[in-house]
């Protein structure tokens, strides 16, 4: 009966909106999936939370109700330059779900670039309630040159925007660290 210690490092805020956390136990369960054989139960994810199985699936995927439908994204945006942003506001998933009062949009019939950017997080409005800054920054990143979609990320509060090439990421991440130089702002891709 094997035994370990696993110590994960954590390069993100604490309360992002960016399933820190569920990201590290997705990994681990896929480790002791592959260490003893054996396959997690779909069920047994979700109960673990809510952001957990598209975070154990470690693939671009559109999430639908608390996250318990779950689609593979189709690679419209693969490659593409990420911001990512956060003011190191924490804003908790159960406070944002807790004062949600709107109802979930449908799902997204047919995945094109223009139906996602159309598209909308359903949580947004409730999040800005809640922690305001979040509106700032989705603006900030709208008026960045080359930034096709700027949306908040899962429940809050940090938000991202997706740029047409790797340069114009690049000026923008400069420009807003600039700017606001003690909020947290990570340059990626989207794979």
């Amino acid at each position: 009966n094997p035994t370990g210690q696993i110590n994960p490092i954590k390069n993100i805020p604490v309360a992002a909106g960016l399933g820190g956390g569920s990201s590290d136990a997705g990994a681990v369960i896929k480790l002791y999936e592959e260490f003893w054989d054996i396959k997690a139960p779909k069920d047994f994810l979700l109960e673990l939370g809510a952001d957990l199985p598209v975070c154990y699936h470690a693939e671009p995927c559109l999430m639908e109700g608390i996250g318990e439908h779950i689609t593979p994204a189709p690679d419209i945006f693969n490659g593409h330059p990420l911001l990512i942003l956060n003011a190191n506001q924490p804003l908790f998933t159960k406070d944002v779900f807790q004062a949600f009062e709107g109802h979930f949009s449908k799902p997204i019939s047919k995945f094109t670039k223009e139906k996602i950017c159309e598209g909308k997080n359903d949580l947004q409005e409730t999040a800005i309630k809640l922690c305001p800054i979040i509106e700032e920054k989705i603006d900030i990143l709208q008026d960045q040159e080359g930034c096709i979609l700027a949306r908040m990320a899962g429940s809050g509060p940090s938000v991202f925007g997706i740029f047409d090439n790797h340069d114009l990421c690049q000026r923008a991440h400069e420009l807003i660290k600039e700017k606001y130089p003690d909020w947290w702002n990570c340059k990626t891709e989207i794979r």
